[in-house]
């Protein structure tokens, strides 16, 4: 494999175990500094809920990143070039099937990298329902606080129409 793709294997190995802690953590300290309030409002139970979601996001960005990592530290990912670039040199006709260590090493790299996708779709998913979650909670606070402000406009006008209707101590028609 070309120098250039391992430099490339390596940026994601770091950016996304990086990217898994920092936001893990902070996931993490906020769910630590809630945890004393059990009697929270809707909110807080909301964020709580998302930031537990983005907590399991985070494990499964770092799962990606060690799973990557996985085929370059053990090896088989050379061991898979040397099997493809072996099979690249003999004729398209007369390539005999793989021998059975040959096509382990194989199916192990198909099930790191099969790993990687099941742990990207995973997060993926939980990212889509962490904002669908969001989003309709933000559309139930916004619904209540318009019906909570038209509930006021329409104290405030009944009042201001029973002053008006007593001003000067009579009543207008």
């Amino acid at each position: 494999m070309p120098h250039f793709e391992h430099l490339w294997a390596g940026g994601l190995i770091l950016l996304s175990v990086g990217v898994a802690l920092a936001f893990g953590w902070r996931q993490f300290r906020y769910l630590r500094r809630t945890s004393a309030d059990p009697a929270g409002s809707e909110e807080r139970v909301v964020l709580r809920r998302s930031a537990r979601r983005r907590l399991v996001v985070s494990f499964f960005v770092g799962c990606c990143g060690l799973l990557i990592a996985g085929p370059y530290v053990t090896g088989l990912e050379r061991e898979v070039v040397r099997i493809g670039e072996d099979r690249d040199r003999l004729p398209a006709g007369g390539r005999p099937p793989l021998d059975e260590a040959d096509l382990r090493d194989v199916r192990h790299y198909g099930f790191w990298w099969s790993g990687v996708m099941v742990s990207l779709v995973a997060a993926l998913a939980l990212m889509a329902i962490d904002v669908w979650d969001v989003r309709r909670h933000f559309r139930r606070s916004l619904q209540r606080l318009s019906d909570d402000r038209r509930a006021m406009v329409e104290r405030q006008l009944a009042r201001l129409r029973a002053e008006r209707g007593q001003s000067n101590g009579r009543a207008n028609d």
